[in-house]
This record gives structure tokens, sequence and C-alpha cells, in this order.
């Protein structure tokens, strides 16, 4: 069976108005062929613009949260935790793997945490 959980990756783009991008990770488990048909379905349907789309405006409405709490706490471990809760919930739950994609890739960046909250 398929995990999405596995295999869409997001990475920051580090500027000064923060940026996202959205890719499938070849599964050790894949054959060549057919990581080939996932990536031509995904560029196809245009399935990263639509990823984008849902998760930078989700993204755009969490992060007013997590300056309020910034603001209201001043501990940057306060946002990880906030931000580990949202990637564990989305995991748990299993749905839109490319929100815990984005937001797994927002827990791992030193620099979102050093530019958003320092």
């Amino acid at each position: 069976m398929l995990d999405a959980f596995e295999y869409i990756e997001c990475v920051i783009t580090e500027n000064i108005n923060i940026g996202f991008r959205f890719s499938i990770k070849k599964l050790d488990r894949w054959s060549n062929t057919f990581y080939k048909r996932v990536i031509f379905h995904f560029k196809k349907l245009k399935i990263d613009e639509l990823y984008l789309s849902d998760f930078v405006t989700e993204y755009s409405i969490y992060i007013e949260e997590l300056n309020q709490l910034y603001q209201e706490e001043g501990i940057k471990e306060e946002i990880k935790k906030a931000i580990e809760r949202k990637v564990k919930s989305y995991y748990n739950k299993k749905i839109m793997p490319w929100r815990y994609a984005g937001y797994k890739c927002l827990l791992e960046s030193e620099w979102f945490f050093k530019t958003f909250f320092s």
C-alpha cells in the first residue's frame, strides 16, 4: 500500500517571504518505472500547485497563531511543541499528507525558527 506520508516532501524556500515546494521522494521499494509514473501524474495534474495553494492558505493562518503564542510565551520551544502537535495530528489522522509534509519541514528548519522567532 502506498503511504503518501512517506513520499510527499516539502522544502522551504529561504527568502524574505518564505516559500514552499512540494515534490515526490522516490522510495527504495519503488522501481524507476513506477517512480517516473508517479512524477508524471504529479506534474501533469499539477498536484504540486494544489498542495502549495492549500498549504500556503493554512500556513498563513497558522503563522498568526504561532506569532500570538510567541508574543504571549516568548519561548521558541513552545512554538516547536505547537508545530510538533500539528505534525502528529495530521499523521495520526492520516489526512492531508501535504500539510503533514509542510509542517514537518517547518519543524526541521532552523532557518524558520531563527528568522521568525528570535
